[in-house]
């Protein structure tokens, strides 16, 4: 997911941005909270729908400007996470700028969706993983 949050952050004020780190790529960290004067009358951010929440902690990518994180809360309370986990480009990327950090898991799309499939109660091996009519028909099935 590309997250887009120009309408979102146009209706917050923001902390001085701080650099900061996620997983060795350098980034800018703010604090943001409904902006005085947004929009008549408080701003209900709680429905947005990519980034939830009323105050908000957002790290920007420092190169690019890509939302790498955000955690939402309202009244002190989380209540939404989004972190960036993978990225696709147009034309050949480094491979040691986005390569996963040192001990992570990576696991393929596949075995993604048969351990999806398996929590269900879904043999998954009933199921081509790689046709996405019979992965959405199983999954309506199962839910």
């Amino acid at each position: 997911m590309c997250l887009y949050p120009d309408r979102l952050l146009r209706n917050l004020a923001f902390s001085v941005p701080e650099l900061d780190d996620i997983e060795g790529r350098p980034c800018w960290f703010v604090e943001g909270s409904p902006r005085a004067g947004a929009r008549s009358g408080p701003p209900d951010l709680r429905l947005h729908r990519d980034l939830v929440g009323i105050d908000h902690r957002i790290w920007f990518d420092a190169v690019t400007g890509i939302v790498l994180r955000h955690e939402g809360s309202i009244d002190g309370e989380p209540c939404s996470t989004t972190a960036l986990t993978d990225l696709v480009f147009d034309q050949p990327v480094v491979g040691d700028e986005f390569r996963p950090p040192p001990g992570a898991v990576v696991r393929s799309r596949h075995e993604l969706l048969r351990d999806h499939l398996a929590a269900m109660g879904i043999d998954p091996d009933t199921v081509d993983l790689d046709d996405p009519v019979q992965v959405r028909e199983a999954l309506r099935q199962g839910g």
